[in-house]
């Protein structure tokens, strides 16, 4: 049996000190969802929501489609997961019954839970952005969101190495897919990455992954398996990054070359299809970033250089460097 290893669990935020399974956490987030569409006044007539019920005491009832908690609709997983979460906790940030009691009625499970839970999920909540909920809750496969949550974990970086064979232990599979990368590919990594591209492409999901394996030894065997992440915070920051520094080159190019200089007119269009062509292959080939840092440090602040000459010199580096006459 694979030793068991932590992974990117909804408790790592929630800051409890016990393990939901992907039901559990489904339930959860259900939960987080409303309490942030209250926080943030989305329970209004446009949405037609209603506001959470709440007894005297300051328990809360949510009202969660059976659907929601397992699309599969298996009522024995779903009493299992319920009861799981009916249980005490006594941890340095909370103490007390997670959940007080869950009730069948019609297509719904009728939930209550403590006002300490709320109040603490509030707090929680503030924390955990709406496309991480949603995926949680619209996810199909307890594999997708399994490796959302292992995925998260390197969003920054945007690359994560591991082996077929770790990726067995995170997703506690059977044997036979240790035995078997084909039936490890087409069953869960193939299904993962199609949910969450879908996910993503509807705005539904702050990431998605694409892999690539690398084989050696005898047979040909997969032995590092190469997921590539892409996030939706990390290419807006790129973006926006970029839009700063295609401003900076298009601004200052103008200066050096058509405005701050007597050319002649004719000379000035030439100089202007030059740099709206310099922006354009810039951005095409991903350099404007390395090309705004020469363009500051090399001519702009380039005291060596006369005014007048620095539009040439700018023209002279994106030749030489980068391809651009």
């Amino acid at each position: 049996m694979p030793h068991k290893i932590d992974v990117y669990h909804a408790n790592k935020y929630l800051q409890l000190g016990k393990s939901f399974n992907v039901l559990q956490k489904r339930v959860i987030h259900f939960v987080v969802k409303e309490l942030q569409n209250e926080i943030y006044n989305l329970n209004d007539q446009k949405t037609k929501g209603k506001q959470i019920e709440r007894t005297l005491f300051g328990d809360a009832y949510f009202n969660i489609p059976t659907k929601t908690i397992d699309p599969n609709n298996q009522d024995s997983r779903i009493r299992e997961a319920l009861r799981g979460l009916i249980i005490p906790i006594d941890d340095k940030e909370f103490v007390g019954n997670f959940m007080l009691s869950a009730k069948r009625e019609e297509g719904n499970w009728r939930l209550l839970f403590p006002e300490k839970t709320v109040h603490f999920l509030t707090e929680v909540s503030k924390g955990i952005t709406p496309l991480q909920t949603i995926v949680y809750i619209t996810a199909q496969s307890k594999y997708t969101i399994r490796m959302y949550e292992l995925l998260m974990r390197f969003r920054d970086t945007g690359k994560w190495f591991t082996a077929p064979e770790k990726i067995c232990d995170l997703f506690e599979l059977s044997i036979t897919y240790r035995k078997n990368y084909g039936r490890l590919r087409q069953t869960i990594l193939e299904p993962a990455k199609k949910e969450l591209k879908k996910l993503y492409d509807k705005n539904q999901s702050d990431i998605y992954f694409d892999f690539s394996e690398m084989r050696s030894g005898r047979g040909n065997k997969v032995q590092e398996l190469i997921f590539t992440i892409y996030w939706r915070e990390k290419q807006k920051k790129k973006e926006k990054q970029e839009g700063t520094d295609l401003q900076f080159i298009s601004d200052n190019l103008k200066r050096i070359m058509i405005t701050d200089v007597k050319v002649s007119d004719g000379r000035k269009k030439k100089n202007e299809e030059f740099i709206n062509k310099a922006l354009s292959v810039l951005t095409e080939t991903g350099n404007l970033k390395k090309f705004a840092s020469k363009l500051e440090n090399r001519i702009l602040q380039n005291t060596k250089i006369e005014y007048e000459n620095k539009g040439a010199l700018a023209r002279y580096i994106l030749a030489e460097d980068f391809g651009i006459d």
